[in-house]
């Protein structure tokens, strides 16, 4: 679902909660439009990021050592995701201000994973359009490359936000959502494993037995 109709639907009260709000850079415009509207909680994931992505075994650590190390690397493309998303137009940026000789390739955030998976089984270089937190960074050994020109801007936390009156109507789920924390790892390993179950419940079931001491620091 586009993030949008959330906001709106929040703010209409048809919807109750919503988990996903970047602040202070991504969903700023979003939260100036609605913030009298919605009620704004805790956040429950500190530090996003958004990038261009190596495999940890490829030989460079910055976005300016891209065009030197072209040869060496021996690829002509950077694997993008969806031609619409805000990380694809940092990209482009990023290319501009870099003046960066690649190809920023438009694919889709499944597509991009396939190609990752493949290059990474193989050893091969490979750079991604890639975002945390998401599952990738808990199944393979990744890094971001650094961009000193700070095109990607600063990190965002993410935040979850109600309907008005939400918390008097369900105070025992806000304080359960306050108490929400997660990191890379916990993040990270839960999406994967919903990823590989038959089901999305089963995966996070499977996950709340495997982590029920985390989980019971939530609950508690």
């Amino acid at each position: 679902m586009e993030k949008s109709p959330v906001w709106a639907g929040l703010s209409q009260g048809d919807l109750d909660i919503a988990a996903e709000v970047w602040l202070p850079t991504t969903d700023k415009p979003l939260y100036e439009e609605y913030k009298e509207d919605i009620v704004l909680h805790e956040a429950w994931y500190e530090g996003t990021g958004l990038g261009l992505v190596v495999p940890s075994y490829m030989d460079i650590t910055s976005m300016d050592e891209l065009n030197d190390k072209k040869d060496e690397l021996g690829i002509e493309e950077i694997v993008g995701i969806d031609p619409g998303a805000s990380l694809m137009e940092m990209s482009r940026t990023a290319l501009e201000e870099y003046n960066l000789n690649y190809d920023l390739v438009d694919s889709s955030g499944p597509a991009m994973m396939s190609e990752l998976k493949k290059a990474y089984e193989d050893e091969e270089p490979i750079v991604v359009t890639l975002w945390n937190p998401h599952w990738a960074f808990a199944e393979y050994d990744l890094k971001y490359l650094e961009d000193p020109k700070n095109v990607y801007g600063e990190a965002d936390d993410i935040f979850f936000m109600t309907r008005t009156n939400f918390s008097d109507d369900h105070p025992e789920i806000v304080e359960w959502m306050n108490n929400w924390q997660v990191d890379d790892d916990s993040l990270g390993s839960l999406i994967a494993t919903i990823k590989d179950a038959d089901d999305a419940e089963t995966g996070a079931q499977q996950w709340i037995e495997e982590n029920e001491e985390l989980v019971s620091e939530w609950t508690n």
